[in-house]
């Protein structure tokens, strides 16, 4: 998945070889793929997102249905201004996982970057939906809030952005 570009067949051999030193250490290829994405977040977190990507495309390789793999492609493009990119990897982990409420709040913001260069109604609906759900799931999820109050300020409805606000520093001051 790396670069989304044809392997060479040198590249194919080194992959083989990974999976084979890691079915080694590990019991299943889903648990050595979550140990992997786990070290992607890491990277992630210290905003190493050269090795993050690195982490994740193992943790991909390792299991093409790791929602952590495409939520941390996502995450990551995202965070490089790709949105038209980040939204695809996004909708692909959240067919895989469809009830991470942070996971939905990851995805709708990458469709409201999407919105501020397009400025497509589609984008800004399908991230308000994302935000809700997220928040039908998690209601203390301080970062849903915060992210509310980001669109109702867009939308200049400054007195919901502000009780959104207000609900974030109540859930979680260092959100703000």
């Amino acid at each position: 998945m790396y670069g989304r570009l044809p392997k060479p067949p040198e590249l194919v051999a080194t992959d083989s070889e990974f999976v084979a030193g890691v079915r080694q250490q590990f019991a299943t290829r889903a648990e050595a793929s979550a140990y992997f994405a786990s070290r992607g977040w890491d990277y992630y977190q210290q905003a190493i997102l050269d090795t993050a990507m690195f982490r994740f495309n193992q943790a991909w390789l390792l299991d093409s249905t790791s929602a952590q793999a495409y939520w941390g492609f996502g995450n990551i493009v995202g965070r490089q201004g790709r949105p038209d990119e980040a939204v695809p990897l996004f909708e692909t982990a959240l067919r895989l996982e469809p009830a991470n409420a942070r996971l939905l709040v990851d995805a709708a913001t990458a469709y409201r970057e999407r919105y501020r260069l397009t400025n497509d109604g589609a984008d800004a609906s399908r991230s308000f939906g994302l935000l809700h759900r997220a928040l039908e799931l998690d209601p203390e999820l301080a970062l849903a809030h915060h992210h509310l109050a980001v669109w109702y300020y867009y939308l200049r409805d400054y007195e919901a952005a502000w009780a959104a606000e207000h609900r974030v520093a109540e859930l979680d001051r260092s959100v703000v």
